[in-house]
Formats: C-alpha cells, structure tokens, sequence
C-alpha cells in the first residue's frame, strides 16, 4: 500500500469520519480527505503521525480490526504482536517508505490502472523519423549498434509511408540491444507510440514462456502500447530451443528488418534492412507461418471492439466454472448474470470480494460510479436509488444460492475489477481512461489471479455470511435513511 491507502485503511477499519479525525488532530476536514485520497501527501512529521496513530490505536479494539491491521502489518500469526504497542505499529508504518509491490498481479495491476500513452514525439526521435532513406533494395548493418541503426530506418520508412499497415514483430533474442542504451529505450518506445498514433497496427508475437514472472513482466512492458487497442499480441506455447535466435520486423508494405545470433552471442552479427518488395513478401509469409503456431496472449477491447468484447463475454459466463471476482462497491456477478442466475449457479462456486461505501460516502453520495467499463462504453453511474437496489439484489443472491458468497473487503482496489474463473480465463478492466478491457485465458496466469485474490485479498477479511448480510443490510439502511 500507498501511504494515503494505509491512511484510508486505518479510517474505514476504525469507521472515522473526515470531521472526527479533523477534530482530534485540529485539522480542517477538507484536508483530512485530500490526505485519504492521496491528493496530499501524507506528513512525515511526528506532530502529524503521533496523535493520529495515538487515535487510531484508541480506535482498534475488535478481534477482526486486530486481525485485519496485523495483516495489513505484514505480521504472521505465529509473530509477536502485543495490543499495548499499537501506537507504535501504527506510527512505524505511516512512516515507512512505501515498498514495490512484490507480487506479480500486484504490480500489473498498479501499471495496469495508471498506463496512459504518450502523444508528444521527443524532438530527437521526429528527426530521426524524419531522415531520408537511400534508395536501395537491402542494406547491411553491423554489431548491436548497427541493430538499432536498422530499426530505426525502418520505422522512419514507415512514418514516411502514405498507407497505414499492421506491422509484424518477432524476437525471441536477448533485448539487451535495446535495454543496453538508455537513450534508444526511450526511442523505441516513443517510435512504437507514434507509428500507433498514425494509424499504423501491430502484431507481435512474444516469447516470454517460462515463468510466470517473465509472462506479467512482459505485459507489464507493453501496456502504455496496449491500451491503444492497436496491438495483438501472440506467444508461442512450448519450449525452443534457445540456440539459434532471430528477429523479424516487418511492415508489409514497405520494408523488413532481420537479424539472428546463436545463443547469447549477438554482438557480431549481421542485421539486414530490407526493400526489395518480393523479399519483405516472403518474409512476411515466413511471420504467418509461425503465427499459425502461435496463441493470443492476451485479448485486448477497447469501445471500437465492444461487439467482439460482448461475444467474448457471452462465451465466458456461459463457460461453467468457480469464478472469484474482485470490485469495489458492485458486484460483477449480480450486474452480469441476473437474468438467469439459477443457471450460472447451479454447478459452480461464486466469491466476490467487495468494499462498501465508507458512511459518509453513503449519506452524501447522489451518484455511485462503477469501476469498470464492462460494456466499452464508459463506467456505469447509478444514483442511490439504483445502488440500494443493486445492494437488495446482492441480498437476494446470499439468501437464495449456497454457492454464492460474498466477502467484504476494505482493501479492494478502486481502480480495476478482476473477474476470474478457474482453468478458464480473468477479464481485468479499469477505471481509468481511456476504456479498456485485458482478457488471458493462459491458465498459469489465470490461476495466478486466483491465487492472488485468495492469499491476499480474503484472508481475515469478512467471510462470515451473517456478517456480511448485516453489514449490507446496514448500508441499505443509511441509503434509505
């Protein structure tokens, strides 16, 4: 966590309003918001930590508020943990500096909910888009150094070129020859960007298939690129070999860049830009001819692909299978298959992880937004009248079908909604504009988020049913008050 997500964590599991806190520690209540919301950062000072870690200690008294700040505390259960010491454990944290997030779906998450494309070209990487090109059907480039020199003609071809086109990459080399020079990382991203925002598509088979982390890194690098929606990315299934390697970028209607290198031996080699229009046509032939054997990494919808989104989605909720979702406020579940839920649930188990609105949020709110664009359309918005609605219709699933539970969580991440089903595949979508939808049927990946959902979004949260029904029931009745 962030430090105004721990600060917003200790508010709602101790149920303090802006004003109570704003009046122990004499701040304005406005502020006290800001600092929730992380529109101010948190004050390192001890005049600021000391008396509000000194309240939030007088505040946690329950078994669940000690077992949910323990947890939050990263102390297991077999550590020591004394409750006279809560002002210090208190203080420690909102004082720590705030750690990466150490696992994989966390930190894809994090990129995930934030990624937003870059629309301004540096000057540099225009001028270089910019060069002219020697007529010439093929030209030999040298070393790594010769690498980046022939791939960044090729995009100045393609920049220069009147037809936007799908270009086709594949590498499963070593990256250090674009990793190794700072400044041409910051270029290669900044020539992908703008072949994108020129109109231009990509396709592009990776090769991170070992681990797990390899596969959520790889993602975690393209999302700036994939949120356009002009990207379909690829991966080959089963292992190679790792000896002979080889790079193609082609733009079918213009050139095509290779290279190749044995193992990790790459800096000799030979890197060949290609005009000549028979020879980028077979190469591109040679690009399908891999395809062929590869699969989606990851479906990507954004609004102009809502059609293809709602066909993915009818497949997906009609697919049996034990589903976990994640959202803050609203559950997927009711809003997606309420039409015939009896069919869904009959031989599959459904958990959903929720946060409620804090008290003050329910008694002032007019306007409840969705966090989630489901539809490619924009987030939903429901007024109190159809969130009390949604929140009787949560009700009714929890009285009516065993397999349907709910678990209330008050770390739910605002920004993104996971909706996952086991050995079938996660749709993750976000708040943030621009609108779009990640969709991964790759099991391990698949089941990473599970894992990830159970391990570190359930546990010592409430689970209880009674509980939970109580605590809905509680909302509806500030929403009707």
């Amino acid at each position: 966590m962030i430090s105004s997500q721990k600060f917003d964590f200790l508010m709602n599991i101790t149920n303090t309003s802006n004003n109570s806190l704003a009046n122990f520690i004499s701040y304005d209540p406005s502020h006290i918001s800001r600092l929730r919301y992380g529109q101010r950062n948190i004050p390192q000072k001890t005049k600021f930590l000391l008396p509000v870690s000194e309240y939030f200690a007088g505040k946690i008294k329950t078994e669940f508020q000690i077992k949910s700040l323990k947890k939050s505390l990263g102390i297991k259960k077999d550590q020591p943990f004394e409750n006279n010491r809560l002002t210090e454990y208190i203080y420690n944290w909102l004082s720590e500096k705030t750690a990466e997030p150490s696992h994989p779906v966390e930190k894809f998450l994090k990129d995930f909910s934030k990624a937003q494309l870059e629309k301004i070209l540096p000057k540099e990487c225009v001028d270089i888009l910019n060069l002219p090109i020697e007529e010439t059907d093929v030209s030999f480039y040298y070393g790594i150094n010769g690498k980046r020199e022939a791939v960044k003609k090729l995009f100045s071809l393609v920049k220069q070129e009147l037809d936007p086109q799908t270009l086709l990459l594949f590498s499963d080399e070593e990256t250090n020859w674009i990793s190794g020079n700072i400044n041409f990382v910051k270029k290669w991203s900044s020539f992908l960007e703008q072949i994108i925002l020129d109109g231009n598509k990509l396709n592009v088979i990776h090769t991170a298939t070992n681990t797990l982390d390899e596969k959520f890194s790889t993602i975690s690098k393209w999302i700036p690129l994939y949120i356009t929606g002009a990207i379909e990315p690829y991966f080959y299934p089963k292992q190679r070999d790792q000896i002979y390697k080889r790079t193609l970028f082609i733009a079918p209607l213009t050139a095509a860049v290779t290279f190749s290198s044995v193992k990790s031996k790459a800096q000799n080699v030979l890197s060949l830009l290609i005009t000549d229009k028979m020879a980028v046509k077979t190469l591109e032939q040679e690009y399908h001819n891999y395809l062929e054997l590869c699969e989606p990494f990851i479906y990507i919808f954004t609004p102009q692909k809502r059609d293809s989104f709602e066909e993915f989605l009818t497949a997906f909720e009609e697919t049996e299978g034990d589903c976990i979702t994640s959202s803050a406020y609203f559950s997927p579940t009711v809003l997606s298959i309420k039409k015939n839920p009896d069919k869904t649930l009959k031989n599959s188990n459904y958990i959903e992880i929720l946060s409620l609105p804090g008290i003050e949020a329910l008694k002032t709110n007019n306007i409840f937004e969705l966090p989630i664009d489901i539809c490619c359309d924009g987030p939903y918005q429901f007024t109190k009248e159809q969130y009390t609605e949604h929140l009787k219709e949560i009700l009714v699933f929890l009285n009516k079908y065993e397999n349907y539970n709910v678990v209330l969580n008050i770390n739910t991440n605002e920004n993104c909604i996971i909706y996952s089903k086991k050995d079938i595949g996660t749709i993750i979508t976000r708040k943030s504009i621009p609108s779009v939808i990640f969709a991964i049927k790759e099991i391990e990946m698949t089941n990473l988020f599970r894992e990830y959902l159970i391990d570190v979004q359930i546990d010592s949260q409430i689970q209880d049913r009674e509980e939970v029904i109580k605590k809905i029931k509680e909302a509806i009745r500030i929403l009707e008050s």
